[in-house]
């Protein structure tokens, strides 16, 4: 249905609220990767979004512009289109679309920039990221397995073709030399004032993935003489548009019918991350979803207090309940009195309110009354606010989406690091991902910006064995990371519960967050998980030797009781949208769906 809905866009007039499909997931089964050319637009949106299932939705919008300049489908207002995607959401387009579809930019930019200089730019770059892709395929296809060594054998000063002569990594600096003017010539762009370049940051964000990624230029780079980084050095994010306090608009992509009874999201952490934050964004698509099942169409979202009265008025239907998401949140800090003050205000109002995901420590939270989560005793006092204390709503969406992601052909890389809210913490969970040449994670842009700046980018050759592998440069976290590592260290919880739902092992450092130390022991996983008191980070073959020791013990016992604790967190959460839905005046479903997704 939703192809559909962007084929209509694509070939009508009217526009897209981009600011909802980035605050979108793309559900459903991920069967392989999507090949080939379908000749109905539909189906290809269609085969297209398998590569995209639990991405960002606005990926699959770029993906569908690209097709339709392709296609000739109203190229005019389409290129017009994709110029604003660009001008308005680079920052989350440049972290999470992969090489294929930068190409598939710059391709696009080439086309359609009506700058002739930024067009004659994007076309190099894909000319320069082709040319290695040409290269690596040659050498795939030589007779007998590729080389271990980009140079097996000693290569000797002569003439390939015109005047060009071998690169002698022992001796030359010429690659070392092009990175540092790529750097200047594109740090230059992004500093100018005006627009948004662009075009530059496609060609520097192409420029990093070639440098560490496994192609030439990584695997060259320990023989040079004159080495080159691993990446460039990070610029400050490109700052995406200001969130408002609120919108009356759903945060789904479809229209609701404007009588059916809606509900208002208080503290939307997906917009309060200002980028793509997997978990967030996760547990308010399946808390949106659910609801919708259940009758309730999300009306809109708010994330100040002062701006609620005027959500509740301009909301084009009925809202009957207001949900606090108070995952985040600590209940004596100043944002969670003020959101209380919120639920208060709808109270008043005679919306009902309720708390999802509060912790245990919002029991003590006066003015707010307890009220049972059985309906009988909601029936008693449906004034209350009703703090419902269940597990993250993700777990529902990451089930359904995880189940189809299968590990790498190449297996399972033995470890991956996400980090921790905590700076500290962090810096040492970064320093393991760099001694391991793990791939290191992170939830946020304020997050994944800090990560990289601590990132040691040395080229002298002095300081060549202090420069980052390009496996531990950090990366937003998104769903098709999960299944490539047998087992992910870290503190962000959102990122461990997916993790488990992909059937991963999780190992929580000693001093993690209350909310990942909680889902460590509201699943049994304490004996599995948690590493010991005395752990020492800055222990590299220690460390290690740990991780390994704790990956291996998680046994068939281990996963069976770990299933069976999802499967009771899943009724759990089922069991929350039916009071949710009954607290809104909605019956709920009669059967609420519970079973195990898995076959």
């Amino acid at each position: 249905m939703e192809a559909r809905a962007l084929v209509a866009w694509l070939e009508g007039d009217e526009e897209l609220d981009l600011e909802a499909w980035r605050h979108r997931m793309v559900c459903g089964r991920r069967p392989a990767v999507p090949f080939g050319r379908r000749t109905d637009l539909s189906d290809q949106l269609e085969m297209l979004a398998e590569g995209f299932v639990g991405e960002c939705g606005l990926v699959w919008v770029h993906a569908a512009l690209n097709v339709a300049l392709r296609r000739g489908v109203q190229s005019e207002r389409n290129a017009r289109r994709f110029l604003a995607l660009w001008q308005g959401h680079a920052d989350l387009l440049l972290e999470l679309l992969d090489a294929r579809w930068l190409i598939s930019a710059c391709d696009s930019f080439a086309d359609v920039h009506p700058d002739p200089d930024q067009a004659a730019l994007a076309a190099s770059a894909s000319f320069l990221v082709n040319t290695v892709k040409l290269y690596e395929t040659e050498r795939q296809g030589a007779p007998g397995a590729p080389p271990a060594s980009p140079f097996p054998a000693a290569v000797s000063f002569r003439e390939l073709f015109d005047g060009l002569t071998t690169f002698l990594p022992e001796r030359g600096d010429m690659v070392a030399n092009l990175v540092v003017r790529l750097e200047a010539a594109t740090a230059r762009a992004l500093r100018r004032p005006g627009p948004f370049p662009v075009v530059a940051a496609l060609l520097r964000e192409l420029v990093n993935r070639l440098l560490g990624h496994g192609s030439v230029f990584q695997r060259a780079r320990p023989l040079a003489r004159f080495p080159w980084p691993a990446a460039l050095a990070p610029l400050p994010l490109l700052a995406p548009p200001a969130a408002p306090c609120g919108s009356p608009g759903p945060f789904c992509v479809a229209s609701p019918s404007a009588d059916a009874p809606g509900w208002l999201l208080l503290h939307d952490g997906s917009r309060l991350a200002q980028g793509f934050h997997l978990g967030r964004l996760a547990s308010g698509q399946a808390l949106a979803d659910g609801l919708a099942r259940r009758g309730l169409v999300a009306r809109g979202w708010v994330n100040e207090g002062s701006a609620l009265e005027a959500q509740l008025a301009a909301a084009p239907g009925p809202v009957r309940l207001l949900v606090l998401d108070a995952a985040g949140l600590r209940p004596d800090g100043e944002r969670a009195r003020a959101l209380r003050q919120a639920c208060l205000q709808a109270r008043r109002s005679g919306v009902a309110t309720a708390v999802i995901q509060a912790g245990a420590l919002w029991d003590d939270w006066e003015p707010f009354e307890r009220a049972f989560l059985s309906h009988g005793a909601l029936a008693e006092a449906p004034e209350r606010l009703a703090p419902l204390q269940v597990e993250d709503p993700a777990l529902l969406l990451f089930e359904e989406l995880l189940v189809s992601f299968e590990p790498p052909g190449a297996g399972r890389l033995p470890l991956a690091v996400v980090d921790s809210p905590d700076p500290g913490l962090a810096s040492s969970l970064q320093r393991i991902a760099g001694e391991a040449a793990a791939p290191l994670r992170t939830m946020t842009a304020a997050a994944l910006d800090r990560l990289r700046r601590q990132v040691p980018l040395a080229s002298a050759p002095a300081t060549a064995a202090a420069i980052t592998p390009a496996a531990a440069w950090p990366r937003l976290l998104r769903a098709a990371d999960l299944p490539r590592a047998a087992l992910w260290l870290g503190d962000r919880s959102s990122a461990l519960l997916a993790a488990l739902c992909a059937d991963v092992a999780i190992a929580v450092p000693p001093g993690a967050t209350a909310a990942a130390l909680g889902l460590v022991q509201r699943f049994g996983l304490e004996d599995r998980a948690l590493l010991p008191a005395d752990w020492c980070p800055g222990d590299p073959a220690a460390t290690q030797g740990l991780l390994a020791e704790r990956a291996a013990a998680w046994d068939t016992a281990t996963w069976d009781r770990l299933r069976q604790c999802r499967h009771q967190a899943r009724a759990d959460i089922e069991a929350m949208l039916d009071s949710l839905a009954y607290l809104a005046g909605v019956s709920p479903p009669e059967a609420p769906m519970t079973e195990d997704p898995r076959p």
